[in-house]
């Protein structure tokens, strides 16, 4: 069970005070957003699914009033806010980061950067269509909660680094998968400070089609 705090109930695989922030996406599926509400700390989490922990902890922020979480969703966010959205832009785009994984080893490249403001893609042989709608979800997500940050606060840059295990590759049944992969989301705000969010995949499914063809 993924834990809040010590005051944890079980419910499943979360904690029974979380209750998770979601999206929905250019298909109009509602779509986890990777963090969400814990009632115990009265304060927004972000999930790490590389261990059995919200980051409620390891990144403490202020506490919110104790308001039903919708309420607090209308709240102005602190800075310390980015940190929570570098997290959750990290975990939207590892969730659906097949293609890229596919691409990073039928071409050998390990390494994959995206300017999320100006969705810049490198290197350009995943600069391709369907790589530049997943790159923009996260940015259109992002930037729409960076709108809740309390003013001047904003987001100035951001930055997303993909580093794909394309040393370990295999396949069970008809699912192609490669090894250990770390998506790392750097944002900087308005004074110039980096709020940085990271999540590892010990495994990552891989499949893709149209290559070659910058349309796909």
């Amino acid at each position: 069970m993924h834990r809040c705090s010590d005051h944890c109930v079980t419910d499943g695989d979360y904690c029974a005070h979380y209750c998770d922030f979601y999206d929905c996406d250019d298909d109009g599926d509602i779509v986890p957003t990777g963090f969400g509400f814990c009632e115990e700390w009265k304060e927004i989490v972000s999930l790490d699914s590389s261990c059995d922990n919200f980051y409620c902890r390891i990144a403490r922020r202020n506490a919110l009033p104790e308001i039903p979480h919708e309420d607090a969703m209308r709240e102005q966010l602190s800075r310390r806010y980015l940190k929570t959205f570098a997290c959750g832009t990290a975990h939207k785009f590892a969730s659906s980061a097949v293609h890229y994984a596919w691409l990073a080893h039928h071409y050998g490249i390990a390494r994959v950067t995206i300017d999320l403001l100006a969705l810049t893609i490198e290197p350009p042989e995943f600069n391709i269509r369907r790589n530049r709608i997943l790159a923009g979800q996260c940015r259109d997500s992002l930037l729409c909660n960076a709108k809740r940050l309390k003013p001047p606060g904003a987001v100035t840059a951001a930055t997303l680094a993909a580093e794909f295990g394309i040393h370990e590759h295999g396949v069970d049944d008809r699912f192609e998968w490669i090894g250990p992969s770390t998506f790392t989301v750097i944002l900087t705000d308005d004074r110039g400070k980096e709020w940085r969010g990271k999540i590892t995949l010990d495994r990552i499914l891989a499949h893709g089609d149209g290559v070659g063809d910058p349309n796909r």
